[in-house]
């Protein structure tokens, strides 16, 4: 489906689908995961593009998420997980913007 926009795009561009998205809010457990590969006895695709910092992101598709989050690309170290724009205002790692200790 490569150029085509996923399921979960198209529903946050307001499109209709036939199908509700599922989205995974990050990397799954190592022991749900092998649990999971047991279980249902499938095993990740050796596909290169959907490994990130050596974890296979194919066996995720395979569950049926549409849309994961990159934790790897959200999170900062050291600094509180946080974006800071200026004295009082800064993003955290979901996104969203704090000012003066409220977010919105």
């Amino acid at each position: 489906m490569e150029g085509e926009k996923s399921n979960f795009l198209r529903r946050l561009s307001k499109i209709a689908i036939e199908s509700v998205p599922l989205y995974c809010t990050g990397f799954l457990e190592k022991v749900f995961m092998e649990k999971y590969i047991e279980t249902y006895n499938i095993e990740p695709e050796n596909d290169k593009d959907l490994i990130l910092n050596n974890k296979n992101y194919s066996i995720i598709k395979k569950m049926g998420f549409d849309a994961i989050s990159l934790w790897e690309y959200r999170k900062r170290k050291g600094e509180g997980y946080q974006y800071k724009l200026n004295n009082n205002t800064y993003v955290d790692s979901w996104g969203r913007i704090y000012r003066n200790n409220w977010y919105s």
